[in-house]
């Protein structure tokens, strides 16, 4: 049991990370970070098994959230990647990519456990 997450922000990773092993019951341990959408990509294709889900940022400074979601379908069509920006425009963009959801930031921890069910329902 693992997760992903993807964000250039260090304290949008710390608040989603304490999200996850306070509300999801994960262990700190299982929570990969990645800084930017290379690492991601990188991290992602060295795991040895696939990540329950990916959250990932939309904006980032050398690849944007929409071509880290391509790159993670085109590896593993069975990623299941949750968006995550301040930003609700290119929601639908990333959908059509093959982003399984969306949380706003800042996120709550409510509606990241709701998108992490879907997520998991998807399977």
């Amino acid at each position: 049991m693992a997760v992903m997450i993807v964000d250039d922000a260090s304290i949008m990773r710390m608040m989603l990370k304490e999200i996850l092993v306070r509300f999801a019951k994960y262990n700190s341990d299982d929570i990969i970070e990645a800084v930017d959408g290379t690492d991601a990509i990188d991290k992602y294709k060295e795991l040895e098994s696939t990540p329950d889900f990916v959250i990932c940022d939309i904006a980032m400074p050398d690849i944007d959230g929409i071509d880290v979601v391509k790159a993670l379908i085109a590896h593993d069509p069975n990623a299941k990647i949750i968006m995550c920006s301040a930003s609700t425009d290119e929601v639908d963009d990333c959908l059509a990519a093959g982003a399984v959801g969306y949380i706003k930031k800042p996120p709550k921890p409510q509606l990241v456990m709701a998108a992490i069910k879907e997520a998991k329902a998807m399977s």
